[in-house]
């Protein structure tokens, strides 16, 4: 009887409690679509995600625009004056900025101890100062600056390249162009040939005139103070003046050296002294005339520039 009591109470709440609980669930799908979730604000995700860099609130300064770089001067001439790095990229031998010298370095001169000197030790840092320009281009690169040379007798120069030639370490392509167009022979053997004095043979740039280096197309002379290697000491003094207030670097007054020996134009026969002399005739005219003050006499610009122009008139053409 207790059961059968029970059970009437049990199905008397289910049928209480199932509309109640169907409206519920009615209530849920309603719109078709099954939400597990309450409606998000995406507004709400957006301030919860950290931001992708710190923000920093705008200063209330004035913010400094900023400034343009410039090419600030990094040493100063021997006068004072101030000198940009773009200067020396501008530039290329043997060219000073901070001394404002130029050195025109004709081959086979002595010419390596001055541009190796600390005369150009500015320059070296930005650009090579070695190899051998014609004056006009470094006079073009810089016409304000002092300007000096150096030649040499020709013979003793002509002695000098062979010996170069025949001694060198240079790349092999360049040796091997120096062995069919020099040989292996003795120096007067070769000076006697039809080679010897040829166009080719003064396409070579050891074996160039020495004043197509330091004249310029006019036939003016293209340098301030002409020197001579064959008298050193002389033009150290006289170089050391002109530089004056720039020191002369203690490694060009010290007396020069020889990587090499070879012999003397006094050694060689007169014949091959004469043909080379010949060759060379209008450096010959010009720097080393015989009964005339010569290139170590201190010849000024306007002389060489007479010699020039009487030389080629009058006398050799090569």
């Amino acid at each position: 009887m207790r059961l059968l009591v029970l059970v009437c109470a049990f199905a008397c709440n289910v049928a209480v409690l199932l509309p109640f609980g169907l409206s519920v669930l009615r209530a849920r799908l309603r719109g078709g679509q099954h939400r597990r979730f309450a409606p998000v604000d995406p507004h709400s995700i957006e301030e919860a995600r950290p931001s992708p860099r710190p923000v920093i609130p705008p200063s209330s300064k004035r913010q400094r625009p900023p400034e343009k770089p410039t090419a600030s001067p990094v040493l100063k001439a021997f006068d004072g004056s101030l000198i940009n790095k773009s200067d020396y990229l501008r530039h290329l031998g043997q060219l000073s900025r901070q001394n404002k010298v130029i050195f025109v370095h004709v081959p086979k001169t002595g010419g390596s101890t001055i541009e190796d000197s600390r005369l150009f030790a500015d320059a070296n840092k930005f650009h090579n100062t070695k190899g051998h320009s014609e004056a006009v281009v470094l006079r073009e690169l810089a016409p304000n600056f002092r300007s000096f040379t150096m030649v040499r007798h020709p013979c003793e120069r002509f002695v000098s390249a062979w010996t170069y030639v025949h001694t060198t370490d240079a790349p092999e392509p360049e040796r091997q162009w120096y062995r069919e167009h020099f040989g292996r022979g003795k120096l007067p053997t070769y000076a006697a040939s039809n080679f010897f004095g040829s166009d080719t043979f003064f396409s070579f740039l050891h074996f160039m005139p020495q004043h197509k280096f330091v004249f310029f197309p006019n036939k003016t002379f293209g340098v301030d103070l002409l020197l001579c290697q064959d008298n050193w000491t002389r033009s150290v003094e006289r170089l050391r003046e002109y530089l004056k207030p720039v020191r002369v670097p203690a490694e060009i007054e010290r007396k020069r050296t020889l990587h090499t020996t070879h012999s003397k134009c006094s050694e060689l026969p007169n014949k091959t002294r004469q043909r080379i002399e010949k060759a060379y005739a209008l450096d010959m005219c010009i720097f080393y005339p015989t009964g005339a003050p010569t290139a170590c006499d201190g010849l000024s610009v306007q002389e060489l520039t007479v010699r020039y122009r009487n030389c080629t008139l009058h006398g050799p053409t090569n």
